[in-house]
């Protein structure tokens, strides 16, 4: 009954299918050898016969040697000019006990305070955060790079890092938006950071005891690099990024999308809403 059965099977595809028979000859049924005969095959066997090639369209990347240019960013973005030291102005101590005076602030509870520490590294480090107004990145930042800008740079990469920082994403966005804005080559050459392992941990070894106090087995425990143990009981592994791999890619869509003009835009490149299900779902 099985030799019937699969003999039945086949003549049915020979009916269906005339030009799957083994009579066909030539180039027609050279073409036609992936067409599986057996009506019990997965269908994901069939190899197709057809080649990138065979369209009529180039979806070739065209070369473009430019990219493997070291100096290629040099043509895009031109090197700035260093600026000159502007000459020192004596300070006034009139004007020094003004701005004193005027730093002064009250909190919501009527106690004293400041408006500022008085260090605008300080400000930059402490004001910016997830509850940071859109409004107040630019003068932070200013006013920080104005006094070190490698600091400043370093408070950037702070608010982004998952390990080490704040791990804000949204405000390192906007806080790279203003680098890029104010010192795109800066910006540019620093985005490896986001994923290179830069972020260094040791791994020491934990002696873990049992409920009867003897020794059971060791256990690999995660501290800091900077920790003093003996250097054989550790082993220094890398591989930690500030960033994660999808933040380029989200700053590639926010510039494209002009969302990072300005510090005040609400990043809506990065927040699509999610396509409605079709159908009823129980």
């Amino acid at each position: 009954m099985s030799s019937i059965a699969t003999s039945s099977a086949q003549t049915a595809i020979d009916a269906a299918h005339p030009a799957a028979a083994p009579a066909v000859k030539g180039d027609q049924g050279a073409r036609l050898k992936h067409i599986n005969k057996d009506p019990f095959a997965p269908s994901t066997t069939v190899t197709p016969y057809t080649r990138p090639s065979d369209s009529t369209r180039d979806v070739t990347h065209p070369p473009l040697p430019e990219l493997f240019n070291p100096s290629f960013l040099d043509l895009l973005i031109p090197k700035p000019v260093p600026k000159k030291d502007a000459p020192s102005v004596p300070k006034n101590a009139f004007m020094t006990a003004l701005a004193a005076e005027a730093n002064k602030q009250h909190t919501q509870n009527m106690a004293h305070a400041f408006a500022s520490t008085g260090s605008p590294l300080v400000d930059a480090f402490n004001g910016l955060s997830q509850a940071t107004a859109p409004k107040d990145f630019e003068p932070l930042l200013r006013n920080a790079w104005e006094v070190d800008p490698l600091a400043t740079l370093k408070i950037i990469f702070n608010l982004r890092s998952i390990h080490e920082g704040k791990s804000d994403r949204e405000g390192f966005y906007r806080a790279w938006g203003w680098l890029y804005r104010n010192h795109p080559r800066t910006a540019i050459l620093n985005l490896p950071a986001l994923v290179d392992p830069l972020i260094e941990r040791k791994l020491k070894v934990k002696e873990r005891k049992d409920k009867e106090g003897d020794a059971d087995e060791d256990d690999m425990v995660l501290v800091d690099a900077d920790d003093g143990e003996a250097e054989q009981q550790q082993k220094t592994i890398r591989g930690m990024s500030h960033g994660y791999w999808k933040d380029p890619l989200n700053l590639l869509i926010l510039v494209a999308a002009g969302d990072l003009d300005s510090a005040t835009n609400d990043l809506s490149a990065i927040h699509v809403g999610r396509t409605p299900r079709s159908g009823n779902r129980r």
